[in-house]
């Protein structure tokens, strides 16, 4: 038995193969979507995108079938398993090369924006982001943006399909952990002198003092047509060790965190993330520099219209912390009572109480 006769064995029948990972839907809640669960081809690894959940090939097997460690050894002897045979270990740390790309490729991309200005967004921010339809290779048929390091350099591609025919909405090329995107995309300005680079989102942070982190990219180009350049994107629902430690360096006064808002799922998986993060964010920011607001009335950036954003800028500079506190509490109480909280974060809970407690009093 091999790897993938182990997942067709717990139910994982719908594989899609994707490089050195396979991606399928997350059996064990009834997922749905076809994608957001990757699993290692080689170690087993899995990840869960949408719930934020990781964990070795027992790890996903226990989760699927409900069942706990007795009836896990039983299984693997009922069903002839060896997990040594079947999976690899990595037990040696590896040193991690980012990939780049030369300018050259950016030749690649043409100007068809139709999709982006039918959305309300510019030609010249959609130029000044190096955006363009590829109409070959590995992102072919996606609006792509490139996405540019510290020292100037492609590290990685963002696609989103303009097909509507594509397993995933959005591709990404390079290693997403490490981007802080859109800070690092030069404006080059003619001088008499020459050339000069700029970096107009991270002047717009400088200047703010402020940085709003946002889902997608399509969220970033909305608040950026509507005067809001101090946008980093997380690229999903969670918060990458590496942008944690970026905004740990900036010294800014206020974080907003601004994830989509599910209100009409029966999960706000938008407001869950954005606590998530909040937390995450507690190991590297001080608590009250933190806050959330998401959109008030809308799933995201891309779908207000002009007057909620004058409601949600609001919102954003008065922000509600009587609501929010309970709400991280209750996150870091639960991590509490499953056994999955760090040291750091029952500190944090202690933290989030006293604050709670000294603004209930003040506000009363």
């Amino acid at each position: 038995m091999d790897l993938q006769d182990l997942l067709n064995l717990i139910g994982y029948d719908n594989l899609i193969s994707d490089g050195a990972y396979w991606r399928t839907s997350a059996r064990y809640r009834d997922g749905d979507n076809k994608t957001a669960l990757r699993i290692n081809k080689r170690t087993g690894e899995f990840s869960d995108f949408v719930e934020k959940r990781s964990g070795s090939i027992d790890d996903l097997i226990k989760l699927t079938l409900k069942i706990g460690n007795v009836e896990l050894k039983r299984f693997h002897q009922s069903n002839g398993i060896d997990i040594t045979n079947i999976v690899e270990r990595d037990d040696k740390p590896k040193l991690v090369m980012d990939k780049t790309w030369d300018e050259s490729e950016l030749t690649n991309l043409q100007p068809h924006f139709k999709f982006y200005e039918d959305r309300g967004i510019s030609k010249d921010s959609l130029r000044f982001f190096r955006s363009g339809f590829a109409h070959s290779g590995s992102m072919y048929q996606r609006f792509v943006f490139p996405i540019y390091n510290e020292v100037g350099k492609i590290c990685g591609w963002s696609g989103r399909d303009m097909t509507g025919t594509k397993e995933a909405k959005w591709k990404h090329m390079g290693r997403k952990a490490a981007w802080i995107y859109p800070v690092f995309v030069p404006l080059l300005i003619k001088t008499t002198t020459g050339i000069k680079t700029t970096y107009p989102v991270l002047e717009a942070i400088m200047e703010k003092k402020e940085v709003i982190l946002v889902e997608s990219i399509g969220d970033m180009l909305a608040l950026w047509e509507h005067g809001y350049k101090n946008v980093i994107v997380t690229f999903g629902l969670a918060l990458s060790s590496r942008l944690g430690a970026y905004l740990m360096t900036l010294g800014v006064e206020r974080v907003v965190i601004a994830m989509n808002n599910d209100f009409e799922g029966k999960i706000n998986r938008g407001l869950g993330a954005a606590v998530d993060i909040y937390i995450s964010l507690m190991h590297y920011v001080d608590v009250t520099k933190l806050q959330i607001t998401l959109p008030p009335k809308s799933n995201d950036f891309g779908e207000m219209p002009d007057e909620e954003f004058l409601v949600w800028d609001t919102l954003k500079l008065n922000p509600n912390h009587l609501e929010l506190y309970p709400l991280v509490l209750a996150e870091l109480t639960r991590r509490y009572k499953s056994r999955e909280i760090t040291e750091s974060e029952i500190q944090f809970g202690k933290l989030i109480k006293s604050h709670y407690e000294l603004t209930e009093g003040y506000q009363a």
